[in-house]
């Protein structure tokens, strides 16, 4: 357990506090809102959001790939109500609280999910294996609506119900956050392009080789045309959550103001593909 505190230490000091140190916007909006609207509520937002928070940056960003993978499997134990951690008391028992049974076996059922997808993510890099189109999506939707759907329910009480518009929209801001995140993730080995678009572009990752920046740029270039389409054609499925205006404007705004920030060119420098030594195999 001294290797899993050690390892998590850094982490969690990050986001020791959510609204100074968080960069994903939406989040910075949900976590004031909710301090002005629901003060009550507002703490558990902070403490599940930060669980989730954690747990992906260790998995994306930490070189203990083996000790990251057994971490997820942990937590997703403790979710089920099959385990224990450390994690888990600090940040989502005493979250739960302000739910009724019902509604803390559904939170407990999203986070899982968060996690699922957090070991897919882990799995990428572990394997050095990026996943298929429709795996992507999957692995998009289990980032994403999980947050959202909590968040939902801490507003209004309800666990809402995703649609099919629902998962293009966090298809199309998973693949956002992709795009603006490849400077950041290919330096740790972790891939989140899919194998037809790898194809399709030309587009290899060999270790000990330069990553094909040329070849990145114009895959970025094509994507970013298909991603903002797509994420002003569905950002309008905010209105179908049954959630307050005060969550669901900002929202849509939030959404439909990302394609400003895909105008720009993809800044990567070039730089020596090294993915991480450990090989373990997929986990998800």
């Amino acid at each position: 357990m001294q290797r899993t505190e050690a390892l998590l230490r850094p982490y969690q000091q990050q986001y020791e506090n959510l609204v100074v140190s968080e960069d994903v916007l939406l989040g910075r909006i949900i976590s004031r809102g909710l301090k002005t609207a629901c003060p009550e509520t507002s703490k558990a937002f902070d403490a599940l959001y930060k669980y989730a928070r954690i747990l992906d940056d260790a998995t994306d960003l930490d070189g203990d790939l083996y000790e990251v993978i057994q971490i997820l499997k942990r937590e997703r134990q403790a979710l089920y109500s099959t385990g224990d951690t450390a994690l888990y008391r600090t940040y989502v028992e005493p979250s739960l609280h302000v739910f009724n049974t019902k509604q803390q076996r559904l939170i407990k059922k999203h986070l899982a999910r968060i996690v699922t997808g957090l070991m897919l993510d882990a799995g990428i890099r572990a394997t050095g294996e990026p996943l298929s189109e429709r795996m992507l999506i999957v692995r998009n939707f289990l980032d994403l609506w999980p947050e959202i759907a909590v968040a939902c329910m801490l507003v209004t009480g309800k666990d809402p119900t995703p649609t099919k518009n629902t998962v293009g929209l966090m298809n199309a801001w998973g693949n956002y956050d992709n795009l603006r995140d490849l400077p950041e993730d290919l330096p740790h080995g972790l891939v989140l392009i899919s194998k037809e678009d790898l194809a399709a572009d030309d587009i290899q990752f060999q270790s000990g080789q330069q990553i094909p920046v040329h070849a990145l740029q114009q895959h970025y270039l094509k994507k970013r045309k298909v991603v903002s389409k797509n994420l002003v054609k569905y950002a309008k499925d905010l209105f179908r959550w049954n959630v307050p205006y005060w969550v669901s404007v900002p929202g849509y705004i939030y959404f439909t103001s990302r394609i400003i920030k895909l105008i720009p060119k993809l800044d990567i420098e070039p730089f020596v593909y090294q993915p991480p030594k450990r090989k373990i195999a997929k986990t998800a």
